[in-house]
């Protein structure tokens, strides 16, 4: 696969926001699309999505447990390739 431009990486991220606040299905399908593509976007805008998830969380209390799970495991993937990234550049 190509690497995305910009336009496509904020392309991604707006449909990662559009999906965070919907039903699990959503965030399902637009995280499955990021993870596929991980490494073509930066660690900053990675950390911005782990980050718009736990804001997500602070300001949403009443968040059904099935769409918590959902974006607890797209953080977890999201962190792990964070850290997988820190130690390649650690080697």
């Amino acid at each position: 696969m190509a690497t995305l431009t910009p336009d496509e990486q904020t392309l991604y991220f707006f449909a990662f926001r559009y999906a965070l606040p919907r039903q699990s299905y959503a965030l399902s399908f637009v995280s499955h699309l990021i993870l596929q593509r991980v490494n073509d976007f930066d660690d900053w805008q990675l950390r911005d999505m782990i980050g718009e998830i736990e804001a997500h969380w602070e300001w949403n209390k009443d968040i059904h447990p099935i769409d918590r799970d959902v974006q607890r495991l797209f953080r977890d993937w999201l962190q792990k390739a964070l850290l997988e990234r820190g130690v390649k550049q650690a080697i």
